[in-house]
């Protein structure tokens, strides 16, 4: 795929890597054989090869290709492909570079001040492959970036994206950012009510600067579609607004066309001294149209918050005590979701971490969130408790919380997770989950042995379902009330590396 062929005389040796696995798993049923070796299908066999090279000065390239059995994958698949070449004049900041990829979402990186425009779980997360330019004259930047979607079902099939960069007035910098976001051709025929645009493309301007540690963030975006269906855009978004209009209201959604968005902050990275200890905080303020956005961008840092039709501020703190090692955290969050109804919506969180010894430290968490859509307030409250020890033998951790405070869903939940070094390449690692609701209770265990000499190999047993509770707070994770069936699962790992 690549142009392994164009070696040079000066060229570097090709680089060969890879590695070889299997894994088996076999779950306990009833009936006269208890242990089923087949009953999961999930045996696992691959072998994944990498070769890569330094073809003259400056250009390089890079493949790596998997070979193997899986119950629902291919038997041959491209795992990763690169191809870089770069210049870069001497003597001076001016520089080149161009890169062909494939499976390498981190080529999706821009260095927008707030939000990012392309998102790689919009194009198939690991999947996407493309072709991307930077370049880079005095004091101008410029990326051109053309990605499509390795998957039939992401939110895009394939976008175009360029940007310009200003550094010439530091410390302030200035850019403007268009992306085209290009749906499946399937999906721009069909019912208006359904039907996806043949194009949306969003133009932005943003602007940064910096003042010693202050940060100061500005974003506006506008967005068109063209459908190919007449009148989808008028079924689909009613009300739809594509000019500003004088009005004597508050909101700045009312004055700017539906299909922008505004996004401003001002960031304080650390206030104060070792006298009265270290303050931070990060006032900000979101506008974004009932019409706007685009599938292409990162979700909203805050959870379950809509990409369009929102309007309110968010302001965070922090402070680091000067004798005591831990911090304290407060975030307000006040605003109103006008997309299909208007939402009031209110969040205000809470949270304290204090190291307790040199191996321990306790974190708890509080959080409030209530919305009201015009019949009452729901809430959505939690209390979350976190205590940690860890050192260089193995690490401890026990959580637990109680989630939806004083309604008929509350439930209390916990978790222990355990990891002890058994020798030098040797460890044991367990989790305990479980969730009471009501009477009912739904618990999951997972332990494994793991043994590694690395760089060459690596082995694991393992018993349970593991991903029950493998999120980064466990006791939030989305599966802890699934009782899992069957539980009794057993797993064999072996990998190695050459």
């Amino acid at each position: 795929m690549l142009l392994f062929a164009a070696v040079t005389a000066d060229a570097d040796p090709i680089r060969i890597e890879g590695a070889v696995g299997f894994g088996f798993e076999a779950q306990a049923r009833a009936g006269r054989f208890p242990w089923d070796w087949h009953a999961a299908q999930a045996d696992t066999a691959s072998v994944d090869l990498k070769l890569g090279t330094r073809l003259v000065e400056g250009v390089e390239a890079m493949v790596a290709v998997s070979s193997g059995f899986e119950p629902d994958g291919d038997r041959f698949a491209l795992r990763e492909a690169a191809f870089d070449a770069a210049w870069q004049r001497e003597s001076t900041t001016d520089h080149a570079a161009f890169h062909l990829f494939a499976f390498q979402p981190s080529r999706l990186w821009l260095d927008l001040p707030l939000q990012a425009p392309l998102a790689a779980e919009a194009l198939g997360d690991d999947a996407v492959h493309g072709a991307r330019t930077d370049a880079a004259w005095r004091t101008l930047v410029g990326t051109a970036l053309w990605a499509r979607a390795g998957e039939n079902d992401a939110a895009a099939n394939a976008a175009w994206l360029a940007r310009l960069r200003w550094d010439g007035w530091q410390p302030a910098r200035f850019g403007a950012t268009w992306t085209r976001h290009l749906p499946d051709a399937d999906r721009t025929q069909g019912d208006a009510a359904s039907v996806d645009p043949l194009r949306r493309d969003v133009v932005g301007i943003d602007a940064r600067t910096t003042w010693r540690t202050l940060v100061a963030s500005l974003e506006f975006t506008d967005s068109r579609d063209a459908f190919a269906v007449p009148g989808a855009a008028e079924v689909q978004e009613p009300g739809r607004r594509t000019h500003w209009q004088g009005e004597t209201s508050r909101r700045l959604t009312d004055i700017m066309p539906t299909t922008a968005t505004l996004r401003a902050e001002l960031r304080a990275r650390s206030l104060g001294g070792p006298r009265w200890g270290r303050v931070g905080f990060a006032p900000a303020y979101r506008a974004l149209g009932a019409h706007s956005g685009s599938r292409l961008q990162a979700a909203e840092r805050d959870r379950d918050a809509p990409r369009r039709g929102l309007e309110g501020a968010r302001f965070e703190a922090w402070y680091e005590p000067p004798r005591w090692p831990g911090w304290v955290r407060q975030v307000y969050d006040r605003h109103l979701e006008f997309r299909d109804a208007n939402r009031r919506v209110i969040l205000q969180q809470t949270e304290v971490e204090l190291r307790l010894t040199n191996a321990a430290r306790g974190r708890l968490r509080y959080q409030q969130h209530a919305v009201d859509a015009g019949g009452g307030e729901q809430y959505a409250d939690y209390v979350l408790a976190d205590l940690v020890a860890e050192d260089s033998q193995g690490r401890l951790r026990l959580a637990s919380g109680v989630l939806d405070l004083d309604t008929a869903h509350q439930s209390r939940v916990m978790a222990v997770e355990m990891t002890a070094n058994l020798g030098a390449r040797m460890q044991a690692v367990g989790r305990w989950t479980a969730q009471t609701r009501d009477a009912d209770t739904a618990q999951a265990a997972f332990i494994a042995l793991q043994y590694w000499h690395l760089p060459q190999f690596e082995a694991a047993l393992q018993y349970g379902p593991e991903w029950i509770g493998d999120a980064t707070d466990p006791v939030l994770d989305a599966d802890l009330g699934i009782d899992p069936a069957p539980r009794d699962t057993v797993r064999i790992h072996v990998r190695g590396w050459f």
